[in-house]
């Protein structure tokens, strides 16, 4: 057993001698670090450097469950939006297909009757409210 990159890919060896290894991949985490360095300075010195080694991997461990969790929500929001947008559309073209039914419709019909010009206008109004209502959280 050797402390290096190369060394610890046998894990067996280590957790024989009970020792906790990194669960992710050192070697990415590296390679990482040298593309975008996010730097944390703690002072002078080596003092404690086992100490901040275990922040370290705290902190790696805990951005990747934050960005899992991220995108996850990423996703369920940009469903909803669909969703939202699908519906939008739905009632529009409903409303818009009831608005010019009110227009082509027949004058002498009695107004207070379902289907009369103004229930059919009455209507339109509505599904135009609520589709307003749908797309203003948009």
């Amino acid at each position: 057993m050797k402390l290096s990159i190369d060394g610890i890919k046998d894990k067996t060896a280590w957790e024989e001698a009970g020792i906790k290894l990194p669960a992710y991949d050192v070697r990415k985490v590296a390679e990482d670090t040298k593309a975008s360095p996010e730097w944390v300075h703690f002072g002078i010195g080596n003092i404690f450097r086992i100490f901040i080694g275990g922040i370290a991997d705290s902190l790696i461990e805990h951005k990747r469950r934050q960005d899992a969790y991220e995108q996850g929500e990423n996703e369920r929001l940009m469903g909803d939006i669909r969703r939202l947008s699908e519906a939008a559309r739905r009632t529009a073209a409903w409303a818009d297909r009831v608005e010019g039914e009110k227009i082509g419709d027949i004058p002498d019909r009695d107004k207070y009757m379902m289907g009369g010009r103004a229930y059919i206008g009455e209507q339109s109004r509505k599904m135009q409210q609520r589709r307003k209502n749908i797309e203003r959280p948009l």
